[in-house]
């Protein structure tokens, strides 16, 4: 059994742990809480719903929670969605880093630990960016490190690539005018577009 009030932000953080108690003593089987954006969770909170459900090691990485989000899927495994950034002691969903050299170094792995607030994010490889990086754009506007921006397609007119979650979809930013070598974002080809109207 699954609890989801992620994003009901008239449920308060007690009366998400009175729900999962009732729960766990009523039907037994209460295996994940999705609470992401229930206003004012403490560290108090979080430390019972892990006594009740049990605290799951694994690592949880940006990538996967932008593909389940896109797509729909809700279950990555853990039973808490959320808990406390190392960074700013906030209850957030905190990501761990993709980087393998990032894993190998265990001083910085525990540096590239945190929510998207602290620590960026790419929206392709869920790796942290640097901030020699941060000015790499998409063109779905996702924040991107230099080694996936380096390897996607990029627009004719702008050099700015789209990432693969929305590679094909409306939001890409994407034309369905391709081309050869590359694409056209759709701000591009709206700039294109009043361009032509406005020599008509």
């Amino acid at each position: 059994m699954q609890l989801h009030v992620a994003g009901c932000s008239y449920i308060t953080a007690d009366a998400v742990v009175k729900a999962v108690k009732t729960l766990v003593e009523h039907k037994g089987s209460l295996k994940q809480v999705r609470l992401n954006g229930v206003s004012h969770i403490t560290k108090e909170h979080l430390d019972i719903l892990k006594s009740i459900l049990g605290v799951n090691h694994q690592p949880s990485f940006y990538s996967d929670w932008c593909s389940q989000t896109f797509n729909n899927s809700k279950d990555d495994g853990r039973p808490i969605d959320v808990d406390i950034c190392p960074k700013c002691v906030s209850p957030r969903l905190v990501f761990d880093c993709t980087r393998q050299t990032c894993r190998l170094m265990k001083s910085r792995g525990g540096e590239c630990r945190g929510c998207i607030f602290c620590i960026p994010r790419c929206g392709d490889c869920g790796g942290c960016v640097g901030l020699q990086e941060l000015g790499e754009e998409s063109a779905c506007s996702h924040l991107l490190c230099l080694e996936c921006w380096l390897r996607f397609p990029k627009c004719n007119m702008c050099n700015r690539p789209y990432c693969t979650k929305h590679k094909g979809s409306d939001l890409t930013g994407c034309s369905s005018k391709m081309m050869p070598a590359g694409f056209i974002c759709q701000e591009c080809q709206r700039h294109e577009d009043l361009l032509f109207d406005l020599q008509d």
